[in-house]
């Protein structure tokens, strides 16, 4: 199916409606490289349809606003895949539905089952991109600190991931109140966490926070937590925190 989606627009768009119930069955599939193909799929036709595509579109909404119900299929494999769909529908919805979205993203992030949560977190940062100024932060960002202060050390690694994306995201938007208090606040925590993981997801695309932060708060803060992670115990760490100091010398000089 996916293979033939891929090239036919014209079908698609004709008739995307009539398959909405086999990718239903499909998107509770136990075997989940089945789930990623069939969400493949239907990212590939969402990313083919427009504004005069309403049917279609909210014929898509109500499979995702079904597929996230925790009474969905069984155990919880129909909310993993609907987490998958959340960025490439929410572009196509209006405003109201757009709240509807960010709602049931909300509830997914925050789901009993950690598998569910972490597939929610992989999609923050997609989401993220779609947001208007107000979404980006408030709740969206107190979503954010649920994520990186997860149970689970999988889905705070994911969410250490994107915090570098996301801040770059809230300076875009000039919420840089929030970036000097809680982001470095973060930052700061993380650089000392007792897990290695931990310390590398955040290292990762750590070099982005050279241009987000004032000179003030690099020089003082972000390059002395980068300096910690260089010389981390870790090789892991270490091997991907040296890759990310070049950022560093735009804003701090070479002496």
């Amino acid at each position: 199916i996916h293979e033939r989606l891929v090239g036919s627009e014209m079908c698609i768009r004709d008739s995307a409606h009539t398959l909405i119930s086999l990718f239903e069955v499909l998107c509770e599939a136990e075997e989940i490289t089945v789930r990623e193909a069939t969400v493949s799929s239907i990212c590939a036709i969402l990313k083919q349809l427009g504004p005069s595509h309403k049917p279609a579109i909210l014929s898509y909404f109500d499979l995702f606003k079904r597929l996230s119900n925790e009474e969905a299929g069984e155990l919880f494999y129909a909310r993993v895949s609907c987490c998958h769909l959340v960025p490439e529908l929410y572009k196509l919805l209006n405003d109201s539905d757009r709240v509807v979205v960010r709602d049931i993203y909300a509830r997914l992030c925050k789901d009993e089952l950690p598998i569910v949560r972490r597939a929610a977190a992989l999609q923050f940062v997609k989401l993220s991109q779609y947001l208007d100024a107000d979404a980006l932060v408030g709740d969206f960002f107190t979503l954010f600190n649920t994520l990186v202060n997860d149970e689970s050390q999988t889905v705070q690694i994911i969410a250490l991931e994107v915090l570098a994306p996301y801040s770059a995201l809230l300076k875009t938007f000039n919420h840089n109140a929030l970036l000097t208090s809680d982001v470095l606040s973060t930052i700061k925590t993380f650089t000392d966490s007792q897990s290695w993981k931990m310390r590398q997801s955040l290292a990762k695309k750590f070099g982005m926070f050279a241009k987000i932060f004032t000179v003030q708060e690099v020089t003082s803060d972000i390059f002395p937590c980068l300096i910690n992670l260089v010389q981390d115990p870790e090789p892991e760490v270490r091997s991907i925190a040296i890759l990310e100091v070049l950022p560093f010398l735009d804003t701090l000089g070479t002496t």
